[in-house]
């Protein structure tokens, strides 16, 4: 075997020497179905199709050739033929085209499987502010560790420095021996899907590379020869190291071509903020550091606590009577106040605060005033101590805004009802005739209800309305906005709303209430982040209701991780419910084992948790409005084992960086058994002086924490069946190579503390 040969022993054995080779390609317009087809199958439109794995329009496979040079196209919805466009020989196909040629070589091992990396594809390159951007890498499955490397100068020669390996610590500011190697950072591994393990790093640039990187872009520079500062990525297995530049993967000897630090916007588009350099813009996506820290607590104001009772709408009817579409329990602003120290001591660091405006509603989703709190909660000033106490507790305030619809006695829409077409707020609705009619409704309304029209929010007056509450909201206090039916809204309003707000505080945190897809909304020039509903139906569907397999859950989480940016992904709103769901312990049909662990995942995932409100200590309800009760704070009424997993989970969380902010690594995922273990890594490092661990009871499980220096790694494992069982698991060596013991118990373990949870 030479020394240039390549062995993934992680990979199953292939026939005689076959390499697995990596394809992937982006159809020009849309796809039902897109195969790979070549000499390699006999140019069969159906021996190979290929996988959108990355839920965007890339798709993906895995062929093992055996060394020889094959000719293929892309084949779409089975009668269109495509070149791949990142092919670098090519022949004509006969037919007036051309075939893409392939040459593997067992010396090669196949670049394209082993590692890619494109920076014009989605989240592939991320800006994110100046001086910083984000960076992935995918990787063949069964390789381990990986790194980039920012290197001062156009070239430079691969060169392995002994001790520097992309296994080590995120302190190795010259990890590598590369000649102009400033800075080597360990990635840290973000999913796993197929074939394929990808790998993520968020890049503080130090100032002086940072402005010399950008005056490279600027003059064009790292586009073959020239120099200046750009980056390499770097993994090392078998005692050796590879490295992956422009032209491919380079062995240690080899020439290496870095891509530019920083691109121009004509290569890649991100929105959001931007700054100029050289003439040339370069833009920025940055999100709110605070949020990836917060726990979330979600506040239904009318059924939280009452703490005036003189201000409750006629006909309140008894706290714990069933809730109805209709009906009032007398909630308020006075009643948050009172149990801000409940909020403290459960470990709460913001609150999402559902719609506190004037309206007639129970819900306040059809508002009449959006610059006054509902007399029945409160009044401005109070909502102003609210924020204000809030705050001196370490809790950070979201309101909810609702500019899709309002309420028909908003005064703009009475005018029209009184005026007609000569109101001058006609254009401010979608109104189809006069004089206005309210049942059945001759004007646009929110999924056809004739209480919430919907506002033209393309008018520029209804946008300034609206914009200027929100500048009202900001400066009294609000540290973020949750937005309601966002969707509904032309993308082109909320590019415009992310300029103001941003540019009265930088820090306040935009989340849209998105169901499905996220992604259009998170390019960095709308949004932060989504409600993550997508992540909710995914363990609804594994723990509550039993749809999928372990391995198919942690496939589908990690598809959700490669759907968006990396600094979307951290400050991801996570729920299990929310006001418009059931609650978790409902659609688990009471049980607690199967909702307990659902909080696990939860509490331990990236992202942000939300709470709503009472699941902490066991309510229930149905779908709207059944999920709407009066908070239990009769202690006789509160599930006490609940509340106890709860307060121990957000202790944990709060006390561990590596669960708030570190990379995630699925360790084991066996449908069999139905165990489910996975790693969050802070810090880059690995595991030292582990030992025997913590303990999963039938259907329960726990988490490990282990320090090294400012390094953390917590290794979280779920039994997911019913039965107890012993589990033996073993990292690997760059996470220090100890094994984890998980012994069979009846009860719960937690390895932090010795102690078992009562």
């Amino acid at each position: 075997m030479d020394g240039r040969t390549v062995v993934i022993a992680a990979n199953p054995a292939l026939p005689g020497d076959a390499v697995p080779v990596a394809f992937s390609f982006r159809p020009p317009g849309k796809a039902e179905c897109v195969s790979l087809a070549g000499t390699f199958n006999g140019w069969n439109t159906q021996a190979c199709i290929m996988q959108n794995d990355r839920q965007e329009s890339v798709y993906e496979t895995v062929l093992d050739l055996e060394p020889g040079a094959y000719q293929y196209k892309f084949v779409v919805n089975d009668r269109h033929w495509y070149l791949d466009p990142h092919a670098h020989d090519v022949a004509e196909d006969g037919y007036g085209g051309q075939n893409a040629i392939l040459v593997v070589t067992a010396e090669s091992q196949a670049a394209n499987a082993l590692m890619w990396h494109d920076p014009t594809q989605r989240y592939f390159y991320n800006a994110i502010a100046p001086g910083r951007c984000a960076l992935r890498l995918r990787t063949f499955r069964g390789l381990r560790g990986a790194a980039v490397e920012i290197v001062n100068g156009g070239t430079g020669v691969a060169n392995r420095c002994v001790g520097g390996g992309a296994g080590a610590g995120a302190g190795a500011e010259k990890g590598a021996g590369n000649a102009g190697v400033v800075m080597m950072r360990p990635m840290q591994p973000l999913a796993t899907v197929g074939t394929f393990e990808y790998y993520e790093a968020d890049l503080a640039i130090p100032e002086g590379v940072a402005r010399g990187a950008l005056e490279a872009a600027a003059a064009g520079s790292l586009s073959g020869s020239a120099s200046g500062t750009g980056y390499v990525f770097r993994i090392d297995f078998a005692g050796r190291s590879l490295w992956l530049d422009q032209h491919g993967v380079k062995h240690a000897g080899d020439q290496l071509v870095p891509w530019a630090l920083f691109l121009p916007e004509s290569e890649f588009s991100r929105g959001g903020e931007s700054s100029h350099c050289g003439g040339k813009q370069v833009r920025y996506s940055e999100t709110p550091e605070w949020v990836q820290d917060a726990v979330f607590y979600q506040i239904f104001p009318e059924r939280f606590a009452d703490g005036d009772p003189t201000n409750n709408p006629p006909g309140t009817v008894d706290w714990y009577a069933a809730p109805a579409s209709d009906n009032f329990f007398g909630g308020d602003l006075r009643g948050i106040r009172n149990k801000i120290p409940y909020l403290k001591e459960l470990g709460v660091t913001a609150v999402y605060l559902n719609p506190v405006f004037c309206s007639h509603s129970n819900h306040k989703y059809n508002i009449y005033d959006y610059f006054r709190i509902d007399p029945v909660f409160g009044d401005n000033e109070l909502f102003a101590q609210l924020i204000e106490d809030l705050h001196s507790a370490g809790i950070r305030v979201i309101m909810d805004m609702v500019y899709n619809h309002t309420a028909v006695d908003f005064e703009p829409f009475r005018d029209v009802m009184e005026n007609g077409a000569a109101s001058r707020y006609k254009d401010w609705y979608f109104f189809h005739d006069f004089p206005v009619r309210l049942e059945p409704p001759n004007y646009e309304c929110w999924w056809g209800l004739w209480h919430m029209p919907k506002l033209n929010t393309g008018n520029p007056e209804v946008e300034n309305y609206l914009f200027e509450a929100t500048r009202y909201w900001l400066k009294m206090g609000a540290d973020g906005f949750r937005l309601d039916v966002p969707c509904e809204i032309p993308h082109e309003f909320w590019i415009k709303y992310r300029r103001l707000v941003k540019a009265i505080n930088p820090e306040a945190y935009i989340v849209g209430e998105i169901w499905d897809d996220g992604g259009p909304w998170l390019a960095g020039d709308q949004f932060d982040a989504v409600m993550n509903y997508c992540l909710r139906d995914e363990i609804v569907a594994f723990f509550a209701r039993h749809q999928k397999d372990v391995r198919q859950f942690d496939t589908a989480l990690a598809r959700l991780r490669l759907a968006y940016p990396p600094q979307a992904n951290r400050v991801m709103f996570n729920v299990l419910g929310s006001h418009d769901t059931k609650r978790i312990l409902t659609i688990s049909e009471g049980n607690s084992d199967a909702a307990k662990l659902a909080v696990l995942l939860q509490m331990t995932y990236p992202g942000a948790p939300c709470i709503y409100y009472g699941d902490e200590v066991g309510m229930e309800g149905g779908k709207d409005p059944q999920c709407r009760g009066g908070f239990p704070w009769d202690p006789a009424r509160q599930n006490k084992e609940m509340s106890a997993w709860y307060h121990r989970l957000i202790a944990l969380r709060n006390s561990y960086a590596c669960l708030r902010t570190g990379g995630f690594r699925t360790i084991a995922a066996d449908p069999a058994n139905g165990i489910y273990a996975y790693l969050r890594t802070h810090g880059g490092a690995g595991v030292a002086g582990s030992e025997p661990g913590a303990s999963a009871a039938g259907g329960l499980g726990g988490a490990d924490v282990k320090r090294t220096s400012d390094n953390m790694v917590a290794l979280v494992v779920m039994n997911c069946g019913t039965e107890a069982r012993e589990v033996l698991i073993e990292p690997g060596s760059q996470y220090g190579g100890h094994w984890w013991r998980w012994q069979s118990t009846d009860r719960p373990f937690e390895a932090l503390s010795g102690k078992y949870c009562e």
